[in-house]
């Protein structure tokens, strides 16, 4: 997932923005040990740690993954006016979001996992943007269902 990895450990310490790793970590929900591993290159984040440093600094999760494109999140991550909001909606790809969502709903019931719906929607909103900006126009729900199993506990 990561094509630049040896990128990474400065789009992340870029993303933090001058915030104390312990204040960073906290913030992503995760020990200063592990985004101490990543800022030293020694490990590298599942895409639900990955999900959640984007989140937490309010980064293109592509940037942060790959390098590609800018940090900036892109309208569909940011918060938008009700009229921005309305054209986006437009442009929305249905049928990948309608597949995301039964994924999801598949694996958590398989697995007998409860889950927030917080936790559900940043999932789908995340795999739908990165499905988005790799332009995938395909729906794969094989591969839909392994990104969603890659950020389960």
């Amino acid at each position: 997932m990561l094509e630049d990895s040896d990128g990474f450990p400065l789009r992340l310490r870029e993303a933090m923005q001058g915030r104390s790793i312990r204040e960073f970590a906290s913030s992503a929900n995760m020990s200063a040990g592990t985004l101490h591993n990543y800022l030293n290159n020694e490990s590298l984040p599942t895409l639900d740690k990955l999900i959640a440093l984007a989140n937490t600094a309010d980064v293109n999760l592509n940037w942060l993954a790959t390098g590609v494109g800018t940090p900036a999140r892109s309208h569909s991550q940011t918060s938008m006016s009700y009229r921005e909001y309305a054209n986006a909606e437009k442009r929305l790809d249905i049928m990948l979001l309608r597949a995301i969502i039964e994924c999801l709903e598949q694996t958590t019931m398989n697995r007998q996992i409860a889950m927030s719906a917080e936790k559900k929607s940043s999932i789908v909103a995340s795999i739908y943007d990165l499905c988005s900006e790799i332009g995938d126009k395909a729906v794969n729900k094989e591969k839909i269902t392994r990104l969603i199993e890659s950020t389960l506990p």
